[in-house]
């Protein structure tokens, strides 16, 4: 979900995708990147990520990096 604040309230453009990708091998405290092309979003929009799995070892982390662009962490 990603709506833009503050001078663009929660629910005036929201945007939404989804999506499947291979989850890389990673060790302890490793980290990967994943950029995923969202058409409409705008830098210092707020975004937010999910993952659907039965592992509970992810913590996610979300930003609009540059005009249709979000990269996950």
């Amino acid at each position: 979900m990603l709506y833009a604040c503050p001078s663009l309230p929660a629910g005036t453009r929201t945007l939404a995708l989804e999506t499947s990708c291979d989850l890389p091998s990673l060790g302890p405290g490793a980290t990967a990147n994943v950029g995923v092309t969202v058409p409409g979003a705008r830098r210092h929009d707020f975004a937010d990520a999910s993952l659907d799995t039965s592992s509970i070892a992810f913590v996610l982390d979300c930003h609009v990096w540059s005009n249709n662009s979000v990269h996950v962490t």
